[in-house]
Order: C-alpha cells, then sequence, then structure tokens
C-alpha cells in the first residue's frame, strides 16, 4: 500500500527596512537586531497585517521592534527575499520585502523577540549579520545609498 503526503506550503509576506543613521562627516551606520529565536542577525521586518501596505508593515514592524517611530524611506529601493522556513513540521514559503529607511533615533528599545543590537558601518555589519542573502541586501542598499545620496 503506498501513502501519498500532501505537503501543503503555507506562505508568508514581511516587510521591514535596512535602517540606518547618518552621522556627522557622512558615515553612515546600519541598525541590525538579534533575534531571540536562533541568535541570528537581521534587519527589522515582520509577517503583513490584512489591509497594511508594505511600507506601513515595515514602518510597524520597526516600531514594535526597536521603537522607531520616524522613519523616513529613501525612495527607488525595494528588494525580495524569498526562503523556505519550518514551523511545527509545517513548511512555509516566506517572502521578506526590504526598503531603506533613515531615522535620526539612536536609542532602541527592543521587543522581547530581540536580545541585543547594534550600529554598524557596513563592513562591520557584514561581518555581523548572519544570513548571506540579508548580506546582498545590505550590499545592494549600501551601493544604493551611494549613488542616490553621496
Amino acid at each position: 500500500m503506498h501513502i501519498l503526503l500532501l505537503y501543503i506550503m503555507k506562505k508568508q509576506k514581511s516587510c521591514g527596512a535596512v535602517v540606518f543613521s547618518q552621522k556627522s562627516g557622512g558615515k553612515r551606520e546600519y541598525l541590525l537586531i538579534q533575534h531571540s529565536d536562533g541568535g541570528h542577525w537581521a534587519f527589522p521586518k515582520g509577517r503583513m497585517e490584512e489591509g497594511e501596505s508594505e511600507k506601513q508593515t515595515a514602518v510597524r514592524e520597526t516600531e514594535e521592534e526597536t521603537g522607531i517611530n520616524d522613519l523616513i524611506f529613501i525612495d527607488g529601493f525595494r528588494e525580495e527575499i524569498r526562503y523556505t522556513a519550518k514551523y511545527n513540521e509545517i513548511k512555509v514559503s516566506k517572502t521578506a520585502i526590504l526598503f531603506i529607511a533613515k531615522t535620526n533615533t539612536l536609542d532602541i528599545k527592543l521587543s522581547d523577540e530581540h536580545t541585543d543590537f547594534r550600529w554598524r558601518e557596513f563592513k562591520e555589519a557584514m561581518d555581523l549579520l548572519t544570513y548571506d542573502d540579508t548580506k546582498q541586501i545590505l550590499k545592494k542598499a549600501d551601493d544604493f545609498l551611494k549613488n542616490k545620496i553621496g
């Protein structure tokens, strides 16, 4: 007797931002947060709620995860990461949309989902990020900002 296993792949979409601050002298620092679940370093992002636009989700999630509520989006940057995760034996197809946003808020108030944060210049941020796809997004974001605002 053959048993056919049917895998139902759930889909989730999350949105967030590569958040940066501009220091005097033009140096940029990027905000990275460490997740409680797994300890990986990434950017603020989270699941879209019904009725939200991608940028509304990015604003809400960034504020929930970091306390930042003054994001200024830099138009023209929208990157997508696709990956599969497993939760309780259920595969989830995930899409993460990331924008670039500037903040003047440096005092971070982490949510319970996170254990640490760091403001880092590009090279140090690249070293700290956990996943290659996230590193690729940071590289694209940094190149974009160099071309857009110097």
